[in-house]
């Protein structure tokens, strides 16, 4: 157990890209995509036994907080964290240094999300502890870097710089940058090269070394929710105020020491429904299932049900991915999923509940 961190789980997502399942009431971080826990539970699971409940804060929207509270009994209730409005990560990264250093001073902080898989936990534990002894021995930021498989276009890629912290369990290394998600080509260049890692989401810090770099390139953001926090102004009428815009463009793409573990663990992002198939069992065409799934002349689909015992039937039909959800059902060809926002986006607002 590292009793001196602070674990900072990020839960405030729409989760927009797994409607139907995944709704504004009830996002995709309370759901049970792969097995008895949600995503949200299994976050918590894995850093449980690296620290104690009452250093693990969990953020989220105020529309959540209720959620949060039954599926984390455990959490002490003062550890949900809520946000009145979504502003991007690096509105709830500020908010979450600047609880974290009116509460615990200046610990390093562990910022994770809720929406990966992660596999064995000894291994996640190891890089964990590796960030941590990092980030504490050095007024750096840590990210852990995900070694890649193939040329994703979804992920951010980090350059890696000369090797750092020499002699420990897993390498360190310095960044010499983040690459914005790149086009396939550039991607396959990337992977080619070996001298790029995923970036994860995953970061540790010390938490004056993180509100310092606010204070440097963000300062704005500190100057609406510093008084917020100390509750002398309303912490809505300062999220309005914010712009939005992630933690990795704002903070780490601008920071001038950052670096990374490179962890040796099974991990997948769970951002999309094409990120479920590997998960689920796949028959000689092609076709991935959760529920029953009957097939004739159809091939590489993928098709999920919310409740096992529903039944999808194909015919003829390649390349799609088929969602059933209660009265609700999409619909779409597997290369287009990333344009799900833009199909909700055309929806009555009743139907995104």
């Amino acid at each position: 157990m590292n009793h001196g961190a602070v674990f900072l789980i990020m839960a405030g997502g729409a989760g927009t890209r797994f409607w139907p399942w995944s709704t504004d009431s009830l996002p995709k971080q309370f759901l049970q995509f792969l097995g008895e826990r949600s995503l949200l539970q299994e976050s918590y699971a894995r850093v449980r036994d690296l620290s104690s409940p009452d250093r693990i804060l969990v953020l989220t929207h105020e529309n959540y907080r209720g959620l949060v509270a039954q599926q984390l009994p455990e959490l002490p209730q003062e550890n949900i964290v809520c946000e009145p409005s979504r502003r991007d990560t690096a509105a709830a990264a500020a908010l979450g240094a600047l609880t974290v250093a009116r509460r615990f001073g200046n610990p390093v902080v562990v910022t994770l999300t809720s929406d990966h898989w992660i596999q064995p936990l000894q291994r996640f534990h190891l890089a964990m502890n590796e960030a941590i002894w990092g980030a504490a021995s050095a007024p750096c930021l840590y990210t852990l870097g995900i070694k890649p498989t193939y040329p994703a276009t979804g992920f951010g890629y980090l350059q890696l710089g000369e090797a750092v912290a020499q002699g420990r369990a897993l390498p360190h290394r310095q960044l010499l940058q983040f690459k914005e998600k790149p086009p396939l080509e550039v991607a396959e260049q990337y992977l080619a090269s070996g001298n790029y890692l995923w970036n994860s989401g995953m970061f540790a810090w010390q938490n004056e070394v993180i509100l310092n770099q606010f204070r440097r390139h963000l300062p704005a953001h500190l100057e609406h929710l510093a008084p917020a926090v100390d509750g002398r102004t309303p912490l809505a009428e300062a999220f309005n105020a914010l712009q939005k815009i992630s933690v990795d463009f704002a903070i780490l793409e601008r920071a001038e020491d950052v670096r990374c573990v490179e962890p040796d663990f099974e991990w997948g992002d769970l951002g999309g429904w094409l990120a479920l198939q590997p998960f689920l069992a796949a028959g000689s065409d092609g076709n991935s299932a959760r529920g029953r799934c009957y097939a004739h002349d159809a091939e590489n689909n993928l098709v999920v049900c919310a409740d096992p015992d529903e039944t999808v039937a194909l015919l003829g039909v390649s390349n799609l991915v088929v969602v059933r959800v209660g009265r609700r059902t999409l619909v779409i060809p597997r290369e287009r999923t990333e344009e799900i926002k833009a199909l909700l986006a055309s929806m009555p607002a009743e139907e995104l509940k």
